[in-house]
């Protein structure tokens, strides 16, 4: 719950700075007062609109390098949690935590498999992660993605970090998943919490 809440905060301040940017760009454009250098032909060097949509990139990256940071970070603290819970061990693999969480009457998401390897994809950045990722939830990847040729062979490499993508609605499905699949001692409603003194 603490990761989801400060995972929230950091997208919040980022979709914040991104609709600022935008709004400083549009009133920038709206003046029609050029502020930049040009050469001594008149070709532009650099303008301000340049500044404003390299800032709008570089947040844009940030939004989805934070989703795929706590990715691994969600996933990790599912398998500690899970570990204890279940008595499976602090060293347990995926398979045994799934068997344990099974094994507490819990049926574990549909997704469960494939943010597992989500979490391997961009952790390890390597091929078996990544092929098995693009079998398991191919829209992580860009439309069209394809393999290069003779991968599966060990030709050609793939920077998976920087080809997976992780939209909003992905981002609160792997959540989800993870909620779904072990212990929730504090679920989330939208009801607040009564104690016994009769105060929320």
């Amino acid at each position: 719950m603490v990761l989801e809440d400060t995972l929230v905060e950091a997208e919040r301040g980022l979709t914040q700075k991104r609709e600022r940017t935008l709004a400083e760009a549009a009133e920038y454009e709206a003046k029609g007062e050029r502020i930049g250098e040009w050469a001594d032909d008149g070709r532009k060097i650099w303008d301000q609109s340049d500044a404003y949509n390299f800032d709008l990139e570089l947040i844009d990256e940030g939004l989805a390098n934070i989703r795929k940071a706590f990715v691994i970070a969600l996933y990790h603290s599912w398998e500690r949690m899970v570990g204890r819970w279940a008595e499976v061990g602090a060293k347990a693999d995926h398979a045994e935590l799934r068997r344990g969480v099974e094994k507490k009457g819990v049926a574990p998401h549909v997704r469960l498999d494939a943010v597992r390897d989500l979490n391997n994809a961009l952790k390890h950045n390597s091929r078996k992660y990544g092929a098995d990722l693009l079998n398991s939830w191919p829209e992580l990847t860009p439309e069209g993605f394809a393999l290069p040729d003779g991968y599966e062979g060990g030709n050609g490499w793939v920077d998976w970090f920087s080809v997976i993508t992780i939209d909003d609605k992905q981002m609160r499905e792997i959540i989800s998943a993870l909620r779904a699949s072990g212990p929730e001692a504090f679920p989330r409603t939208a009801e607040p919490v009564v104690q016994e003194t009769g105060q929320a």
